[in-house]
């Protein structure tokens, strides 16, 4: 049943480029407060699907594989922190974690080098089961939100169920 779930989640988060209109308004941020830091909770590739139509870089701690440095590349227009996961993160069976932009209904890929992943996403009331890279993304988001350079924090349909998110 989990399988199932997380394969209808992914089915469903996988956002076409031309149901994004709504975050239209987020260009002027953009321009203003570049490069702006936005915090996630969803595994769906909304903002990415923004970037990519708008022609904006964007920085989420991967290139191919997980790498937090490339936050502080230059040129980057937005700095993407998804607390939960993606549809595009995958954890190997080797223990790696890895970034796909292949478009796929199943949770579980293969790899070229032969190695299984699956979809790394934390879903609710889900134990930390991942040290990283979630634990990465909460400490850089906690000096982000403790410093000067953040301005302001914006809060758009979030509940608060999280217990590590409100400490």
């Amino acid at each position: 049943m989990i399988e199932d779930l997380k394969d209808f989640i992914k089915s469903k988060a996988i956002v076409p480029a031309e149901r994004i209109g709504y975050l239209e308004p987020l260009r002027g941020f953009v321009e203003e407060y570049r490069p702006l830091d936005i915090i996630s909770v969803n595994y769906d590739i909304c903002i990415e699907q923004f970037c990519n139509t708008h022609r904006l870089s964007y920085r989420d701690g991967f290139d191919v594989e997980w790498n937090p440095k490339t936050f502080a590349a230059e040129h980057t227009d937005i700095r993407l922190y998804k607390l939960h996961g993606s549809v595009m993160w995958y954890q190997s069976d080797r223990g790696g974690y890895i970034k796909s932009p292949v478009k796929t209904e199943e949770g579980k890929i293969e790899l070229l080098t032969g190695e299984k992943a699956e979809n790394l996403m934390l879903y609710p009331m889900q134990k930390w089961d991942y040290a990283e890279p979630f634990l990465e993304l909460m400490v850089r988001i906690k000096h982000f939100l403790e410093s000067e350079e953040c301005k302001f924090l914006i809060v758009v349909g979030y509940s608060f169920r999280d217990e590590y998110i409100i400490k």
